[in-house]
């Protein structure tokens, strides 16, 4: 591209490591060319060069809860719609620069 972005969110981290393999294969240095931040915080983020910046999900809670929800829906089917809000955190590592 002429006007490369300066960063790239990815679906996932996996996507994430594999875009800054990709990266450096053609030239670019991440954090410097492009930064990059993932989605998941799989273990193996903190331990990539750089490391990713990635977001935090948390999972187990998010498990429990869904199957906490569906086992009082099927218990009582006449159970309202309800809303569970996470907050997801941003884990700020070597991936990014600021511009």
């Amino acid at each position: 591209m002429k006007e490369r972005p300066t960063a790239i969110f990815c679906f996932n981290d996996i996507m994430a490591l594999a875009a800054i393999s990709t990266f450096r294969s053609n030239g670019l240095s991440v954090p410097e060319d492009i930064s990059v931040v993932g989605y998941d915080n799989i273990e193996l983020a903190a331990y990539f060069s750089p490391p990713l910046t990635t977001v935090h999900q948390p999972k187990k809670r998010l498990g429990k809860t869904a199957v906490k929800l569906l086992l009082e829906r099927i218990n009582n089917r006449d159970n309202t719609q309800q809303v569970f809000e996470v907050k997801p955190e941003l884990v700020v590592r070597g991936s990014v620069v600021a511009r």
